[in-house]
């Protein structure tokens, strides 16, 4: 059985504008996002564990491109682990 989460962004033709952050920004909502799990976590090893991976993709998303451009490189390096996980 698979016990990954996966979690799929949706972008499109201006329907999103000012609602979902744009790449340079991204890393802020991330932190935000971090911040609210720190309010509810209390030994919550999941939500531990979700705020390890969003941490290490905030800095990640901080010197990429796109996230094309990260799942390309991610890819291409063969960190399979790395590439499933973000």
């Amino acid at each position: 059985m698979n016990n990954k989460i996966n979690f799929t962004y949706l972008l499109g033709a201006g329907a999103s504008a000012n609602s979902v952050p744009v790449v340079d920004k991204f890393s802020d909502g991330l932190h935000d996002f971090c911040v609210d799990i720190d309010k509810y976590k209390s030994g919550d090893d999941q939500l531990t564990k979700l705020r390890v991976i969003l941490e290490e993709l905030k800095e990640i998303v901080k010197n990429t491109a796109s996230f094309d451009t990260l799942a390309k490189a991610l890819l291409l390096s063969g960190d399979m682990d790395r590439y499933y996980n973000y």
